[in-house]
């Protein structure tokens, strides 16, 4: 049967289009990790579908699924956290009791996985070592164990109080939030031993660094003896160098224990009650104003260039999505991630 050139041009057209539509949606590895995104998609607890998206800005290309593309293996239950130390991406996955170390030079080809961890929770560097909280179990007090970068060998546990967090490297010591407690352990790196302790308020998280050097903390807020929430969440600026607390400012609410802040180092992004709040360093109180409302809010992040990226979970039951925002407000764009996009890595 001969076909007119009409129906010749739509086939091509046709054929053009899905080849389009396949490159748009290819669920392949990008050449080169630098300059984007690692999006950690925590999975459903218990069902072992945690993922990693990767996201190019320019392109606004999404990749999906890139450990599993990597290794050809399921990346674990509840992805927690991240973090990049020079060429290699760590990635933290709580309930499979283990931290992944991967080459990012080698399409994150795996170097080796740090098992025997018990739920560990956040993970930072500092020269060749590794740092990772524990939380062991909610009954008994957790700790932070110590590894060699090269080997993944754990070299030193160092007791901590209950369920450890954060963990944040300045200077020579190491900040660890005790989110069971109400307090702050300081680290000596040299040491390696706990050297001060620093009351803070009811459920501490993660911890920013500001202009001026000082560490900010978030608390979450406890609950009483009903399970009700306490709204006594607040933020703690400390002194890194007296290790005092300079000012504290009441929220008046429970909130989250994820944060970020601005390249400029003063402005802290925050969730509250349905909405993103914008707290300035230098201010005396909580904002009244809030930046931008978000529907299941599940993770934070700024990009080097100020671009604020928020993560919603949705249901908890599809996939999520991340929000792009300007730092006015206006909303940049969005792109589809895993189940439960809860943190964000800046390459």
């Amino acid at each position: 049967m001969k076909r007119s050139l009409n129906q010749l041009l739509m086939i091509a057209l046709a054929f053009v289009w899905i080849s389009c539509s396949e490159e748009e949606n290819d669920p392949s590895m990008p050449k080169s990790f630098d300059g984007g995104v690692f999006v950690l998609n925590e999975g459903n607890f218990g069902s072992a579908n945690a993922s990693l998206s990767y996201f190019e800005p320019v392109s606004k290309k999404v990749y999906s699924a890139q450990y599993n593309n990597a290794s050809g293996q399921d990346l674990g239950d509840v992805l927690q956290s991240g973090h990049i130390n020079d060429n290699l991406l760590f990635l933290v996955v709580n309930n499979s009791n283990k931290v992944i170390a991967l080459d990012l030079d080698n399409q994150l080809s795996e170097k080796y996985i740090l098992s025997g961890v018990q739920q560990p929770r956040y993970l930072t560097t500092s020269g060749s070592k590794g740092y990772v909280t524990e939380t062991v179990s909610y009954a008994e007090k957790g700790k932070l164990s110590v590894f060699d970068l090269t080997s993944g060998e754990v070299t030193n546990t160092i007791a901590m109080d209950y369920q450890p967090e954060g963990v944040l490297k300045n200077g020579d010591q190491l900040f660890v939030s005790n989110n069971g407690s109400a307090n702050v352990f300081v680290v000596s790196l040299s040491t390696e031993e706990v050297t001060d302790t620093i009351s803070v308020g009811s459920s501490p998280g993660q911890m920013v660094v500001d202009q001026d050097g000082d560490i900010w903390i978030v608390c979450a807020g406890g609950y009483d003896q009903n399970w009700d929430p306490a709204n006594d969440g607040a933020f703690y600026e400390i002194d890194p160098t007296t290790l005092q607390v300079k000012k504290s400012i009441e929220l008046g609410a429970n909130i989250s224990g994820k944060i970020a802040i601005s390249p400029a180092g003063d402005e802290i992004y925050y969730h509250n009650s349905g909405s993103i709040y914008v707290l300035q360093v230098d201010a005396q109180s909580a904002p009244q104003t809030a930046f931008t409302s978000v529907t299941s809010f599940y993770g934070i992040g700024v990009s080097g260039d100020g671009t604020i990226y928020v993560a919603d979970a949705s249901d908890y039951v599809q996939n999520g999505s991340v929000y792009r925002y300007e730092t006015n407000g206006t909303l940049l764009d969005e792109f589809e991630t895993g189940l439960l996009p809860g943190g964000l890595i800046f390459n």
